[in-house]
């Protein structure tokens, strides 16, 4: 991704609800501290969220991980556009994501 100082751990490119939608994952970071990953969290979206209004495209930022990284990540997550989403998944439920709603967290 050009200008980007973050790499995401997959990316997909389609539609979702009829608007052309980046889906940017981030899979666990158990590894670090809590607020290491409120941080990195924020970056990530940051420019994800960033990016997607330089190319007038919708974001879906998922998130997999275990239940306390989850929970560290969402301090990160703070002033969603109403064209962004952000959906977390468990790694104890493989295969399930909540549904995308737009401007708004999800989880199972």
């Amino acid at each position: 991704m050009p200008e980007m100082s973050v790499i995401p751990d997959c990316l997909a490119w389609g539609r979702i609800h009829g608007f052309e939608t980046l889906f940017w994952l981030e899979v666990g970071d158990e590894h670090k501290k809590k607020v290491h990953i409120e941080k990195i969290t924020r970056t990530r979206l940051y420019e994800a969220v960033r990016f997607c209004q330089k190319t007038g495209v919708r974001l879906v930022y998922a998130q997999l991980s275990m239940d306390w990284v989850e929970e560290a990540a969402r301090w990160g997550i703070t002033n969603l556009p109403a064209n962004a989403a952000v959906v977390m998944g468990s790694m104890h439920r493989f295969g399930e994501l909540p549904m995308v709603e737009w401007g708004a967290i999800s989880t199972l």
